[in-house]
């Protein structure tokens, strides 16, 4: 290709560009390091490296965009690579090693964007000689609600974590109540409470037992 061939892609193609990415994905990788000590590793890898932003509050509470995250990085590299390979390497036989190493670079960028937007992690624990027909998740988490009058089956109603992970009302024709979050805890861990004190599920089950039949 020519100089004045496609002047915007040859700037994508730049080595400013380049050693851009590489800083943003190094500024990243440290605050998203040290996130994990907050939020942990899952919760820090989604947030930071499996998003396009990274989102901090307002006063308010409002969430806003603040850095890019690894997607809109990783990304950005992605056709920064690809725009060099076309427009900076000569294809010759004595170039050939150099191709490839930027290649293979190419391939593994490609390859890790789609395992982070398309891939779903789980597992199935088994005992031995145990069988199973279903798979779970170690990061995400559902609100099933088991109903058991049937002897004959039990059905089960399953609420996915973004719909109670904020304060508001969930309703579903499947169930005879309507369920109330008043609190979302994302990172929480069992404990006693203090004495004379009744957790909210405490009292939210209290509720139950004296209201639904």
């Amino acid at each position: 290709m020519t100089d004045d061939t496609l002047p915007g892609l040859k700037r994508l193609a730049s080595v400013r560009l380049t050693l851009f990415c590489l800083g943003m994905m190094m500024a990243l990788v440290f605050i998203g390091t040290l996130a994990q000590v907050q939020m942990g590793t899952f919760a820090a890898q989604k947030a930071y490296f499996n998003s396009f932003w990274v989102y901090g509050r307002t006063l308010g509470g409002y969430k806003v965009p603040i850095f890019p995250g690894g997607l809109i990085i990783g990304g950005l590299w992605l056709a920064n690579l690809v725009a060099a390979f076309f427009f900076h390497f000569k294809w010759e036989r004595k170039s050939l090693g150099l191709l490839i190493s930027h290649f293979g670079l190419i391939l593994l960028l490609v390859g890790q964007f789609l395992a982070q937007t398309l891939s779903k992690e789980g597992n199935m624990p088994l005992e031995i000689g145990q069988s199973g027909n279903y798979s779970s998740s170690p990061q995400e988490v559902e609100l099933a609600l088991i109903k058991t009058s049937d002897p004959e089956l039990d059905e089960v109603t399953s609420i996915p974590q973004s719909l109670f992970s904020h304060q508001g009302t969930i309703a579903s024709p499947h169930l005879p109540f309507t369920l109330t979050i008043r609190q979302f805890f994302p990172n929480a861990k069992l404990g006693m409470a203090a004495p004379g004190v009744k957790a909210l599920a405490t009292l939210a089950l209290d509720w139950l037992d004296s209201n639904v039949k």
